[in-house]
């Protein structure tokens, strides 16, 4: 299938952190593909830095969450009220 081909052609490990999901990412380079169908080397590129960037605004966005969760989870001191 075509879009296995692009995705092992365009797939850069140095994109993911060694505790994320390589297959998740390509999953989400697969969905792009499909729904956007590019048909030119420049598109495909296009929409790899695309997947790219959506996938660090999802890391970041977890990150902020786990942040929120510690911030929450810590209890006051007490002159900080």
């Amino acid at each position: 299938m075509v879009v296995r081909l692009y995705r092992t052609a365009l797939f850069n490990p140095a994109c993911l952190l060694h505790m994320e999901d390589k297959d998740q990412f390509l999953g989400l380079l697969d969905e792009f593909i499909v729904t956007y169908r590019p048909e030119h080397r420049d598109e495909l590129n296009l929409l790899t830095e695309a997947v790219f960037a959506k996938w660090r605004q999802q890391r970041l966005w977890l990150a902020e969450t786990n942040q929120f969760e510690v911030a929450i989870a810590r209890p006051l001191s007490p002159g900080a009220r």
